[in-house]
């Protein structure tokens, strides 16, 4: 996958990250300039971290995020891969459990299957919890995606890290 240039990182991180807030303060825009830096023009890793921040306006975890990027691209002797599963997986370890499974059940069986489907095996499983709900999470994570007919897929390099 082709790298973005810096202004349309900008633009694609952004609007990931703040498409339900009306102003982006000065703090949020220069800890988001940094977290664009950090992931390096890759749409998958501005995709999922901005789709992760979007509903969260505490500053501490931006910078918590921030740092654990950090982290991931200090791997010594680590592959790209390895780097940017690490990036991606800031979104995956901050779900519940139930959510957890439901995105490696996905990323290891369920590709190609209805939602409707999934959310019915996932009902016997665990009937305490709405997984249309927990579906959505990932969706709004952008960890999942779902065609117009109901088809249940994911990026490539999210597959790979389930």
């Amino acid at each position: 996958m082709a790298l973005l240039e810096e202004e349309q990182a900008r633009e694609f991180f952004m609007f990931h990250a703040f498409k339900h807030a009306n102003r982006v303060t000065n703090y949020f825009t220069n800890i988001s300039m940094e977290i664009i830096k950090a992931c390096g023009g890759l749409p998958l890793s501005l995709e999922v971290l901005g789709c992760y921040l979007c509903d969260i306006r505490e500053v501490e975890i931006w910078k918590d995020a921030l740092r654990e990027l950090k982290v991931g691209q200090n791997i010594p002797g680590g592959s790209d891969n390895e780097m940017l599963w690490k990036t991606l997986s800031i979104s995956y370890d901050h779900l519940i459990q139930i959510e957890q499974d439901m995105f490696l059940d996905i990323a290891c069986f369920f590709i190609g299957f209805k939602k409707s489907t999934f959310c019915r095996v996932y009902w016997n499983v665990d009937n305490s919890s709405s997984p249309m709900l927990r579906l959505q999470n990932l969706k709004d994570r952008s960890l999942i995606k779902w065609a117009e007919d109901g088809n249940l897929y994911m990026h490539e390099q999210l597959r790979d890290m389930g």
